[in-house]
């Protein structure tokens, strides 16, 4: 059964030695089997313990744990089996980062930074137009060496989030803007969202709903190239609410209109 390690210690994941050391000796003396005998659950809970302390009070099995998951006591037996001899020169284990970021960030080359075990924190550069599931590899950024060994190396996947705002096509941007009627009448000035902030949009007289503008370079980035995509704008007319009978007859005949008398139906 796998078994979370920092919850059974009750630290965070980015506890120090220290602080695991104290969690250890808290929790080992109050479930030990002389202070509980015969009771079965504090024996259990006991070797959960015990096993959490062997493996997080060991830097080298600990960033196993953390890079592998539950996968880490066969990448460790794998990378342990590399030594001939005790005492010999190993690589250390690379880490695999997954950063979650928004799309305006990815938009836009920045700088970041993330905290490695047992490295401190690491700064980097995030370059424009990166995409979910990209990496960025670092090599000797990983876990250090054992007894002069190379360092691993870093690798870190980008997860972009869905901007409610855009919908994101190849490097082209999408979205919907509402307007009034009298604005699509008589034409005027919007403010569009894009990426780099909001920017002018002028409407036409006579603006049809559905007509679908483009603001070209206010896409998305393509990645380690200078192009930019362009932002598609779709209009949709608002009709007028709570309009009196007159109101709707002369709108009617502005249009060269005859109203019809619709039949209410029953319900479906």
């Amino acid at each position: 059964m796998n078994i979370d390690y920092y919850a059974v210690l009750g630290v965070p994941k980015n506890a120090s030695a220290s602080e695991i050391k104290d969690a250890y000796r808290k929790l080992a003396l109050r479930y030990h089997p002389d202070h509980n005998p015969d009771d079965k659950d504090a024996t259990r809970k006991f070797q959960e313990i015990n096993e959490a302390n062997e493996v997080l009070s060991d830097p080298e099995k600990r960033n196993a744990y953390d890079v592998y998951g539950d996968y880490w006591k066969h990448m460790y037996k794998t990378h342990a089996s590399k030594s001939k001899y005790k005492g010999a020169r190993m690589r250390g284990f690379d880490y695999i980062i997954t950063l979650t970021i928004t799309l305006t960030e990815a938009a836009k080359r920045h700088s970041r930074s993330v905290k490695v075990e047992g490295r401190g924190t690491m700064g980097f550069t995030i370059p424009a137009g990166l995409r979910t599931g990209e990496t960025l590899f670092y090599p000797g950024a990983g876990g250090p060496g054992i007894n002069g060994g190379e360092n691993g190396d870093m690798r870190i996947k980008f997860l972009i989030l869905d901007d409610p705002r855009w919908v994101l096509h190849g490097n082209d941007l999408y979205t919907t803007i509402a307007i009034d009627i009298d604005m699509a009448l008589f034409g005027g000035v919007i403010m569009v969202e894009t990426l780099d902030g909001k920017v002018k949009m002028s409407i036409k007289p006579d603006t049809q709903n559905g007509t679908i503008m483009k603001l070209l370079g206010k896409g998305f980035p393509e990645f380690e190239n200078k192009s930019v995509g362009d932002l598609y704008v779709t209009i949709d007319i608002r009709l007028p609410i709570n309009l009196s009978d007159e109101d709707k007859n002369k709108i009617c005949k502005i249009a060269g209109l005859k109203r019809r008398r619709y039949k209410a139906v029953g319900k479906l």
